[in-house]
């Protein structure tokens, strides 16, 4: 692994926080991996990006789909380069409902599933370097999260169309993920960092993708109107606890972050027997 070079690898970073992060590292002389949801994407972040030297790779990653979830993974293990920081980025909130290609709510898998199969892969490849740092975007709506069975978390991801509550899936899929970054730590902690951050309430893409034009329309005052009463962030800010943590040296692994310090999570994510199920679970659905 020491012959290898080095990355930082950031998910969804074509746009909003996630491109605030990729630049905030390339910018503090870290080469970065990008991946996209398509070709076109790629393209267009390769040729807009102000750091060009310092952005190594690019991939199409559409978490959506686990065969592309694995292809992915096989083009970045045969890129061989090792990942220092891992930051799981990507993800969609309260889409219409629709079932991915490999039978599961799209906000579920696309937020947790995806990802999960995606370091998964990477660490099996041995692609996941000495004290890395695994770093899992959350967010506020999972501290709501209500989900305290595998029972319940399978119950949701395999949801159909007449039972779908767009939020309840949305916060749900942020809980497995904070659960998920905890039982990182206590399975790896001896080997890596694991942190889960909930970046505040950010104004991206995807608070438009919900509506159309008339409600984009609507949305544009309520955003500035939020960034003056200080509920809501720019991307670049939304992005600011991620870059404290990858390019700092903090060693408390396994907490839940948020501006810029620990946050208690949901009381749920201490359930040790909930966050190893659920691993065991998730393991099982992505293989």
């Amino acid at each position: 692994m020491a012959n290898h070079p080095t990355a930082t690898l950031v998910t969804g970073a074509n746009s909003g926080m996630g491109r605030e992060t990729a630049l905030g590292l390339a910018r503090a002389g870290r080469d970065v991996v990008a991946t996209v949801r398509d070709e076109t994407k790629a393209a267009a972040f390769r040729a807009s990006f102000p750091e060009p030297s310092r952005l190594v790779g690019v991939e199409t990653l559409e978490l959506g789909d686990l065969a592309s979830v694995r292809a992915a993974a096989a083009r970045l293990i045969a890129a061989g380069r090792v990942f220092d920081t891992i930051i799981l980025n990507a993800g969609v909130m309260t889409p219409p409902y629709r079932r991915t290609v490999d039978g599961y709510e799209s906000q579920f898998q696309a937020n947790y599933l995806g990802h999960a199969l995606l370091f998964r892969l990477l660490d099996e490849a041995g692609l996941v370097a000495r004290d890395a740092k695994v770093i899992s975007v959350s967010s506020l709506s999972g501290e709501k999260g209500r989900a305290s069975s595998v029972a319940e978390f399978e119950a949701l991801a395999k949801v159909g169309e007449s039972d779908y509550d767009a939020m309840r899936s949305y916060r749900e899929s942020k809980l497995a993920q904070t659960l998920w970054s905890r039982e990182l730590h206590e399975r790896h902690g001896e080997r890596l960092r694991s942190y889960a951050v909930h970046p505040g309430v950010v104004n991206t893409n995807l608070f438009y993708r919900a509506g159309g034009p008339f409600y984009k329309a609507l949305m544009q005052p309520a955003a500035w109107l939020g960034y003056l009463t200080g509920f809501l962030s720019t991307p670049r800010r939304g992005a600011s606890t991620v870059l404290s943590l990858a390019l700092g040296d903090e060693r408390r692994s396994g907490l839940y972050w948020a501006s810029k310090k620990p946050r208690k999570p949901n009381p749920l994510v201490e359930d040790a027997a909930l966050r190893a199920a659920l691993w065991d679970w998730t393991t099982r659905a992505t293989s």
